[in-house]
């Protein structure tokens, strides 16, 4: 017989340090981080969490079935859209972070425009470009006959 089959009950202060200070504890460095840590396992991590304890608002946890099947299609079918009061924060986070998100995306649109002070009548990237590799092919010397250079050394030697 296990632990687990041993204790009737869910042995939580056992899972808490477990899961904190073992597993995940061992990362955390810093005094006020262990803290925190700590504290979310002491809010989420008791009895109420397996009879539809509200994680958030708007997503209770599946009653305890012991179905891991049931439980994931809860979780597929129940959990809500992704917002700023899952995470602890106001529900008006969001506009400024998608603000942020629209003012880089145009950014990012502004700068892959082709750059240029041309006004109207001006050339394109494209047409600079071709007026610039004819430009160099003009200052080419002329491609080397290498027959008649072959000639003319051996006329001198």
């Amino acid at each position: 017989m296990n632990y687990l089959e041993a204790n009737p009950k869910v042995p939580w202060d056992d899972l808490r340090y477990i899961f904190g200070e073992i597993m995940y504890g061992g990362h955390v460095t810093d005094h006020y981080d262990r803290r925190l840590v700590s504290n979310y396992l002491a809010a989420y991590m008791h009895d109420e969490l397996l009879e539809g304890f509200e994680i958030f608002p708007g997503f209770k946890t599946p009653t305890n079935s012991g179905n891991t099947k049931d439980i994931l299609e809860h979780i597929d079918t129940a959990f809500p859209q992704e917002s700023p009061t899952a995470f602890g924060m106001h529900p008006n986070a969001e506009i400024g972070f998608r603000l942020m998100q629209a003012d880089t995306m145009f950014n990012n649109i502004r700068e892959l425009q082709p750059r240029g002070g041309g006004g109207v009548g001006g050339l394109s990237l494209t047409e600079k470009a071709k007026v610039m590799l004819d430009d160099i092919v003009e200052k080419m010397p002329e491609p080397f006959e290498m027959l008649e250079i072959l000639e003319r050394v051996e006329e001198r030697t």
